[in-house]
């Protein structure tokens, strides 16, 4: 369509490289800059995801098994990006507020409960920031009776 220019850098953060070849961000990693964090991953595939023009970057990762997120937010800032939209999971978005990474929060919250081992519960964590006083506004969308909230979290002088 033209604009792949203006498309944002896609980055992902695979510890071990287990991102499918077949996967549609791999498959389009020509078309749209992408970016892969890793930390080990078996040779032949690090050659595949090279020849697809994906830039991987390698990196320890800590005690916990998990990567250090400011080593992760430097190399970023490094590949001169300086702004992020992160759609992570549980562990990913506890450990980014946690560590008050974050500028500003989306929390899209669903009317439909799921089963328990499938529910991300951050509950505790909007408490929190809601408890230091946070600035929160209801997004007006046509979400068909979710909600979704907008917390800013920094402020900048």
């Amino acid at each position: 369509n033209g604009l792949e220019k203006y498309s944002p850098t896609r980055i992902i953060l695979d510890k071990s490289l287990k991102t499918p070849l077949v996967s549609r961000i791999i498959r389009t990693s020509k078309k749209y800059k992408t970016i892969i964090f890793y930390n080990k991953g078996n040779i032949n595939k690090i050659k595949k995801l090279k020849l697809r023009k994906i830039k991987l970057i390698q990196l320890s990762l800590n005690k916990k098994n998990e990567f250090n997120l400011i080593n992760v937010l430097s190399d970023i800032y490094k590949n001169r990006i300086s702004r992020v939209l992160i759609e992570g999971g549980k562990k990913l978005t506890q450990n980014l507020l946690r560590m008050n990474l974050i500028d500003d929060f989306f929390w899209f919250k669903s009317n439909v409960t799921i089963k328990q081992n499938g529910k991300i519960n951050i509950r505790n964590l909007i408490n929190k920031i809601e408890n230091k006083k946070i600035l929160r506004k209801n997004v007006k969308t046509n979400l068909h009776g979710d909600k979704l909230y907008h917390y800013h979290l920094k402020t900048y002088v």
